[in-house]
C-alpha cells in the first residue's frame, strides 16, 4: 500500500514538533532557536485591497527552509516506531526479519501478507497519530496492489479503507511499480524518453551554443536518467544506451556529424574534454554503487539484509572480488542482484582487477574449506579480514604476528599451517601485494558511505573508457616542429581561456585546440573538386596550421598583435606558434611576467581571427581591443562578485590587468572602453 499524506508539510502541528524534539533530547539552545522560528507567526488575507483580521499560524513547516524536511522526518518517526512495534500490523517475514514499512519523506509504503487486519489496525494508528500531529492519510488518493490475493479480500480491503486498487501498476517516488516486472522498462524508460525527445525538439528552436546545449543536457536530462538508474536496477543493453547517446550527440551538434572523435567528447573539461555525459558510464556507475555494500558487508542497510536473505548462498559478498574463472552469476538470483553483478563483471578490470587484495579471507577459494571450520569471520574485529590485512611491507605476517592480533582467540595447529601455506602461495602473494587501484583506495577511504560515490566511480570508468589526447598532441607537435612536454600539455588545460566563466570563450579555445575549424584542405577532401588552396589568395595549400599561422596575411596580423602586447606589458616577447595558439610558454618566454595577461590578450587575438575566418580584410586592431575590453570587463565583474560573496579575500583583477589599464589610459580614446561598457567599467 502506497499511502498519501494530505497536504503533508502544511498540516504539521508546531506544538507536536516541539514535543517530539524535546522527547528526543534535543538541546535547549536548539529548541529555543526553533521556538523563535515557529512561534507568534500570523498572516492576513487581502481581498479587493481589504485585509482580513489577523490569522494565527500554528501548523506547517516553512516553505524553502532547509530545516523543513528534517523536521518532517523527525515528526514521522513516532508513527514509524508505533507501526514497527505493532504486532497486529503484520509485515513480510524473511529469515527472522520483518519488513513492513518503507518511509521517504511523506511517502509511506506498507507491505503486508494480511491486508484486512493490517489495514484495520493501521487506520487506528493513523487516526491516533492525526489527532496529535495534524497529519492525515488520504486513503482516496492512496494506492494498493495485491499479489495472490482472493477477489473477495480485495473488495473487503477497498470497503474498509476506500483505497484505490491498482491491477497493473502504481506510482511510488516517481517510479511506476508494475505487477509484471518485465514491464518496468516499458512503463518507466519509454515515457521518460518520449519526454526527453520533446524537450530536445523544443530546444532545437532556441538559439543555443554548443556549450549551452551541453549544460542543458547536464541540468535537465541527466538527472532524470540517473534517478531511474539508481531506483530501477534493471538490465539495459549497451545497444539501447548507445542509441540514447547518439540522440544526445545529434542534438548537441545540430544533427550533424561531430567534427572531432567521440572518444574526446566525454572527457572531463578539467582534462581537456567537452564534458558531455556518457550515459553508459553513468548507468554502470549507478549499478556498481549498489554492489559496494555487498563488498563491504554493510550491516546498516536494510535492503542489503533483504536481498541477502533471499539468496541461498553468499556469492554476492565474494563474487565481485573472485578470480574471473569463478565468476558465474547464479540464475537463482533475483534480476536486480543479477543486474548489479553483470555491470560489475563488465567493468571489474577497470575497478578492481582480479584476484583482488580486498577479498575476504573467509571466501578465498584456496582457503574456503578451512575457513568453514573456523570462526574466521569474527577475526574482522581484530583487524584481520581481507587478504591485504595479512601482509605487511609486501610480506605475509608470521604466525606469531597473526596470533598476537587475535589475542585470546587460539588458532589450531592445522589452521596455522594452512594459513601459512596460503599466504606464501606465489599467486596469492602477488595478488595481495599489488598496488591498490583508485577504486579500491576509494572503498577503503570512504567505506562506501562517502557523498558523491556515483560521480567518483563515473570518473574512474571515464578515465578507462576514453583514450588520452595523444593524437591531438601529436598533430600539434608535427605542425610546430616541437615536442610538447607532458607537463606543459597538462598545464595548458588549466589556463584562463579553458577556465573562463564565458562559455563562448571556452568553446572557442576548445575548438581551436581540437582542430575543429574547417580549412580549404579539409573541405577539398569532403567535397572533391573544391580547391585546397588558401582562401586568402597566397596560393599555398590551406592546411589547419597554415590558416592559423603560416599564411602571410595571418602572420601580418600576429606581428601587429604581438607588437601591441609588447607595448602593453613592456616586455620583449618571442612569438612562437605554441605560445600564440596553445598558450605554452617555452624556455625563450619563461622569464616573462604578466603571463596571465598575455594569455588573455592572445586569446582575444584568436577570437578576432575566428570572426573573420574566411576573409581577413576586415580584421583590425580596433576589433582586437574591443574583444580585450569585453574580456577585461567580464573578469572585473567576476572578481567583484567573488569578493562580494566572500569567495576570495584578495583582488585578483587589478594585479593582472593593471598594465593594460595603464597603457590604454595613456593612448587615444579609440583604445579606451567602448561606450557601451564605460558606465559599468567605471562602476
Amino acid at each position: 500500500m502506497s499511502l498519501d499524506i494530505l497536504k503533508a508539510f502544511d498540516c504539521l502541528e508546531w506544538k507536536y514538533i516541539l514535543a517530539v524534539l524535546t522527547n528526543m533530547k534535543f538541546g535547549p539552545n536548539f529548541l529555543q532557536i526553533l521556538k523563535q522560528i515557529y512561534s507568534q507567526a500570523s498572516a492576513k488575507c487581502r481581498t479587493n485591497n481589504m485585509d482580513s483580521n489577523t490569522i494565527a499560524i500554528q501548523r506547517g513547516t516553512k516553505q524553502g527552509c532547509p530545516l523543513s524536511p528534517f523536521l518532517f522526518i523527525l515528526a514521522l518517526e513516532p508513527l514509524a516506531i508505533r507501526i514497527r512495534a505493532a504486532t497486529d500490523i503484520k509485515g513480510v517475514e524473511i529469515k527472522g526479519r520483518t519488513y513492513k514499512l518503507g518511509l521517504f519523506a511523506d511517502d509511506l509504503m506498507v507491505t503486508t501478507p494480511d491486508p484486512i487486519s493490517t489495514a484495520t489496525s493501521l487506520i487506528r494508528e493513523l487516526n491516533a497519530f492525526a489527532m496529535v500531529s495534524g497529519l492525515q492519510v488520504n486513503f482516496t488518493k492512496s494506492e494498493a496492489m495485491c499479489f495472490n490475493t482472493p477477489p473477495h479480500t480485495q473488495k473487503e480491503l477497498t470497503k474498509v479503507t476506500k483505497i484505490k486498487l491498482c491491477h497493473t501498476k502504481f506510482r511510488y517516488l516517481g517510479v511506476q511499480i508494475t505487477r509484471n516486472l518485465n514491464k518496468l522498462y516499458l512503463h518507466n524508460y519509454k515515457p521518460l524518453w518520449r519526454q526527453i525527445n520533446k524537450d530536445l525538439k523544443r530546444w532545437n528552436n532556441m538559439n543555443l551554443t554548443l556549450s549551452d546545449k551541453i549544460a542543458m543536457i547536464k541540468m535537465t536530462t541527466l538527472p532524470k536518467l540517473t534517478y531511474l538508474f539508481q531506483t530501477l536496477p534493471i538490465w539495459i543493453p549497451s545497444t539501447q544506451l548507445h542509441s540514447w547517446q547518439r540522440k544526445l550527440h545529434s542534438f548537441i551538434f545540430s544533427h550533424k556529424k561531430p567534427r572531432i572523435s567521440p572518444k574526446y567528447l566525454h572527457l572531463p573539461t578539467s582534462e581537456g574534454g567537452w564534458g558531455i555525459p556518457n550515459i553508459e558510464a553513468y548507468y554502470n556507475a549507478n549499478q556498481i554503487r549498489h554492489i559496494i555494500p555487498y563488498i563491504l558487508e554493510d550491516e546498516t542497510k536494510q535492503w542489503v539484509h533483504l536481498e541477502r536473505d533471499t539468496i541461498e548462498n553468499t556469492c554476492t559478498t565474494a563474487y565481485p572480488l573472485l578470480p574471473n574463472k569463478l565468476k558465474k552469476i547464479p540464475t537463482t538470483l533475483n534480476r536486480y542482484t543479477q543486474t548489479m553483478l553483470k555491470a560489475w563483471k563488465t567493468q571489474t578490470g577497470k575497478l578492481s582487477p582480479t584476484p583482488s587484495p580486498l577479498i575476504p579471507l573467509a571466501y578465498h577459494p584456496l582457503f574456503h574449506h578451512a575457513a568453514q571450520n573456523l570462526k574466521i569471520k569474527t577475526w574482522r574485529t581484530k583487524g584481520l579480514y581481507r587478504l591485504i590485512d595479512f601482509y605487511k611491507n609486501n610480506k605475509p605476517l608470521s604466525t606469531q604476528e597473526i596470533q598476537d592480533k587475535l589475542e585470546d582467540t587460539q588458532m589450531p595447529w592445522l589452521t596455522q599451517h594452512q594459513l601459512h601455506a596460503l599466504l606464501n602461495n606465489p599467486t596469492v602473494k602477488s595478488a595481495a601485494t599489488r598496488p591498490l587501484t583508485t577504486f579500491e583506495n576509494l572503498l577503503l577511504a570512504t567505506k562506501g558511505n562517502g557523498k558523491g560515490m556515483v560521480s567518483a566511480i563515473y570518473k574512474i570508468l571515464l578515465q578507462n573508457l576514453a583514450n588520452p589526447l595523444d593524437a591531438i598532441k601529436n598533430q600539434w607537435e608535427n605542425d610546430i616542429g616541437y615536442e610538447i612536454n607532458p607537463t606543459q600539455w597538462t598545464r595548458m588545460w588549466s589556463k584562463p581561456p579553458f577556465k573562463s566563466i564565458s562559455t563562448k570563450r571556452k568553446e572557442l579555445t576548445l575548438k581551436l585546440t581540437y582542430r575543429w575549424y574547417l580549412t580549404p584542405r579539409k573541405l577539398a577532401l569532403i567535397h572533391p573538386g573544391t580547391s585546397p588552396k588558401c582562401w586568402r589568395g597566397c596560393t599555398s595549400t590551406g592546411t589547419y596550421f597554415h590558416m592559423w599561422w603560416e599564411c602571410p596575411k595571418i602572420q601580418l596580423f600576429w606581428t601587429t598583435a604581438i607588437q601591441e602586447i609588447c607595448k602593453i606589458t613592456k616586455q620583449v616577447i618571442d612569438i612562437t606558434p605554441e605560445l600564440a595558439l596553445l598558450n605554452i610558454f617555452q624556455d625563450n618566454n619563461a622569464h616573462l611576467h604578466h603571463k596571465e595577461l598575455i594569455t588573455h590578450l592572445l586569446s582575444a587575438a584568436r577570437n578576432t581571427i575566428t570572426r573573420h575566418w574566411r576573409d581577413l580584410s576586415g580584421v583590425s586592431m580596433d576589433q582586437w581591443y574591443q574583444i580585450v575590453w569585453e574580456t577585461a570587463l567580464l573578469e572585473k565583474l567576476t572578481n567583484k562578485l567573488k569578493l562580494t560573496r566572500g569567495q576570495t579575500e584578495e583582488d585578483a583583477f587589478t594585479p593582472v590587468w593593471l598594465p593594460f589599464i595603464t597603457h590604454t589610459a595613456q593612448q587615444d580614446n579609440d583604445n579606451n572602453p567602448p561606450t557601451a561598457y564605460k558606465s559599468i567599467w567605471l562602476t
